[in-house]
């Protein structure tokens, strides 16, 4: 789910320790470092005269989300990427005193992840060790796209695998535990990478401390692990600035001209909500009736299974809506990136995003839904896993749950409701609370 900022919860002494190292950890829940020895934080790492400047920008500034799959060479690509950086990192691992270092600054997977990119920053002596040979091994591999080139023409092994971590959507690190478990940094761990295809996935691949294959069971780590994954939230932004998908404001106040104007350039054919800005009676194609009795979407919603492997963190999950075309076509519905992000926990139902409006409605009860989905988002292969999709479905008017529709699969059970709302009349709704209920 979406990220938030380390300094969200955290300690004040915790919080000094972190300044002191100059390093910046992203978290995506709750922020807390009870497993991290706050004295190992505050101590200043060593630094290399010899360390060349690793202050590179994206080695492919603004690519969009397919632009750098390609660029990268693919799922498979990725793949031999990460299985080649995991041996990398577990040579690091072999190393008591770039050991300390890893453990000093790489969080809990429950509490946030930290980018490669970062600890080399600070850390030069860890990028020294964990580049050596990654060239080589690039070549050795066979990969090809623009990222393998940019790597055969680095200077260095250590330019080489700061660019490519980088490049690929900013590989990150956090640590895995068993229950009960903690990473007792005196001895070295394993190190293991989110699968590409975790649908397809077995199991969790990596490398032990012997630099061997190790595989573990996709139901959780069995031993504490070091976990390498891409940050799917990066990811997610090459797709949201990309345009390909339609995130439609949930208050009017942010219809500005510059807004509306994008929005009616994408198909002026749409039945867009507002009518036209500044006209009174809105004509053709902006049939009204959209805009009466707008939907709840999201009233109620719990997940039995979130289609996310241990080692990909908190799931990503959206919901959509895409309406009939008749009587007019309608702009598809897509919830943002941080309307759900507080949905990560299976068996548990949410009415926390009761708050969310289409604004558009349904044209009277027996209007239909084209299609409504719940998809967990991955930046491989392709949009993400369908959690449920249905197919022309209608809100009845009556019944035991009046204007109210459940929708549900093996992996999702979802509430939607009909409102008695004018889009245009609609209230701005805070967020910021949470209502854990049980179902009725």
């Amino acid at each position: 789910m979406k990220k938030r900022t380390w300094t969200n919860r955290i300690p004040v002494s915790a919080l000094i320790a972190l300044v002191g190292l100059g390093i910046g950890i992203s978290c995506s829940k709750d922020s807390t470092v009870s497993s991290i020895d706050p004295t190992l934080r505050a101590t200043k790492p060593t630094t290399s005269s010899s360390h060349l400047s690793t202050n590179f920008t994206d080695p492919f500034p603004g690519m969009t989300l397919d632009g750098r799959r390609v660029a990268i060479g693919g799922p498979d690509a990725a793949e031999k990427y990460l299985r080649i950086i995991t041996k990398c990192l577990a040579v690091v691992m072999a190393d008591a005193e770039l050991r300390l270092d890893l453990y000093r600054v790489v969080p809990p997977i429950e509490q946030g992840e930290i980018h490669i990119s970062k600890i080399a920053d600070r850390f030069p002596r860890v990028l020294e060790k964990l580049s050596e040979g990654f060239k080589d091994a690039v070549a050795r591999g066979a990969i090809s796209g623009a990222l393998a080139q940019l790597i055969n023409d680095a200077p260095s092994d250590a330019e080489a695998i700061y660019k490519a971590s980088r490049s690929l959507f900013e590989l990150e690190l956090s640590v895995a535990n068993p229950p009960e478990h903690a990473w007792d940094p005196i001895q070295p761990i394993p190190v293991v990478f989110a699968p590409i295809d975790d649908e397809g996935a077995t199991s969790i691949e990596g490398i032990d401390t012997s630099l061997q294959p190790i595989f573990m069971p996709l139901s959780g780590p069995s031993t504490t692990c070091l976990v390498l994954n891409f940050d799917e939230d990066l990811a997610l932004s090459y797709e949201r600035n990309a345009g390909g998908v339609s995130f439609v404001p949930q208050d009017k106040r942010l219809w500005t001209w510059q807004n509306v104007l994008n929005f009616f350039s994408v198909s002026p054919a749409y039945a867009h909500y507002p009518p036209f800005p500044l006209d009174d009676n809105p004509g053709t194609p902006h049939d009204p009736c959209y805009s009466e009795d707008i939907l709840q979407p999201v009233a109620g919603i719990e997940i039995y299974d979130d289609h996310e492997v241990w080692p990909m963190g908190d799931p990503e999950i959206f919901m959509g809506i895409n309406w009939k075309t008749n009587p007019e076509p309608v702009q598809p519905y897509r919830t943002a990136e941080e309307d759900l992000e507080e949905l990560d926990d299976t068996n548990v139902w949410y009415t926390d995003f009761a708050d969310l409006r289409t604004l558009h409605g349904t044209c009277g009860p027996s209007g239909k839904l084209e299609t409504v989905y719940v998809l967990e988002w991955d930046p491989w292969p392709g949009e993400g896993d369908d959690l449920g999709r249905w197919h022309n479905r209608t809100i009845p008017a009556g019944g035991f749950a009046p204007n109210q529709v459940d929708l549900s699969t093996s992996d999702v059970w979802l509430r939607m409701r009909r409102t008695d709302e004018d889009a245009w009349t609609l209230p701005h709704r805070g967020r910021g609370w949470h209502s854990h209920e049980k179902k009725k």
